[in-house]
């Protein structure tokens, strides 16, 4: 079944929990789906076209051919097993789940175009393909261009322009949080373009992520990225199961001074996104409590230190 092909009315129906959420912003059902996923991952297929659906007939997103058919190559390509306990595809789902829920969110305040949202949602979905359970080994963007390198001839196949891929370039790379970390001055691309978002100064981007501010997607990239980094943090049982997993996929025991780095020093205690600050920093804030991290900056240039 394709994307442009409609479930039944039933399916639809504000009582789905997964449509309910996507289209009240309501993140309550989310927590309590992706606890589920945890368990037992969904129908992957299945899942992707309820979202879209749900976009469709909820919001009246009105998604051309052409972002139809470039969403449906990035979903067949993340449904390929990847059997990583964290960097998998339950993982994948999420994250695509994830920005639904905020580039919904970000649309329907007139934000984010349709097609902005559909490369959004083509980038959460490959923005991990082929991920090999490990970390950039210090080669910035090394996973990120593994999961570029796989996507980027399927995508084009099923009409991406070339303006539509270095854009889902952009947004990828922004989801490299790597750096070395006990360099004081060293930033990360996630980094890169938080503090840009922030101060504006063109020095402070990356040159290889200028394109986003040229093209007036920094909100856009930074909703990515906080749903790549915020499908634990809905709840303190989530953020935990998620921290296990990736200790279990870096063969290491789980220890919570781990989650406590993660959101300190990837996440900086903030969301950066528009719909992020609005919809999930509440919950990253009970998270934090629960983790004992109870300094929560007021705003995000308090959170680098800009203030």
């Amino acid at each position: 079944m394709q994307l442009t092909d409609k479930f039944s009315r039933n399916n639809l129906e504000m009582n789905d929990p997964l449509t309910r959420a996507i289209a009240t912003s309501d993140t309550s059902p989310l927590t309590s789906i992706f606890c589920e996923w945890d368990v037992m991952s969904p129908p992957f297929l299945d899942t992707t076209k309820t979202v879209i659906s749900a976009l469709q007939d909820k919001l009246s997103v009105n998604f051309s051919a052409q972002n139809l058919s470039v969403m449906n190559a990035a979903s067949r390509l993340a449904a390929i097993e990847n059997k990583n306990p964290y960097h998998g595809n339950t993982h994948f789902l999420k994250v695509f789940t994830l920005s639904a829920f905020l580039g919904a969110h970000a649309y329907s305040e007139g934000r984010m175009d349709a097609h902005q949202l559909s490369l959004l949602l083509s980038s959460a979905l490959i923005h991990d393909l082929n991920h090999d359970g490990t970390n950039n080994k210090g080669e910035q963007y090394r996973l990120e261009n593994i999961a570029l390198n796989a996507a980027e001839q399927p995508l084009k196949q099923a009409s991406a322009t070339e303006q539509d891929w270095q854009l889902i370039k952009a947004f990828v790379h922004t989801t490299d949080v790597s750096k070395d970390f006990v360099a004081p001055q060293a930033v990360s691309p996630s980094e890169s373009v938080k503090i840009f978002s922030l101060t504006k100064h063109p020095d402070d981007l990356f040159p290889e992520l200028r394109i986003l501010a040229e093209t007036g997607t920094i909100d856009v990239a930074l909703t990515l990225e906080d749903a790549d980094l915020g499908g634990g943090l809905l709840d303190p049982i989530l953020s935990k199961a998620s921290g296990m997993a990736l200790a279990k996929e870096q063969g290491r025991d789980y220890d919570v001074s781990a989650e406590r780095f993660f959101l300190e020093h990837i996440c900086h205690r903030r969301m950066f996104s528009v719909s992020g600050q609005q919809l999930i920093q509440p919950h990253m804030n009970t998270v934090m409590a629960y983790f004992g991290l109870r300094d929560v900056p007021s705003d995000n240039s308090v959170a680098f230190g800009l203030k």
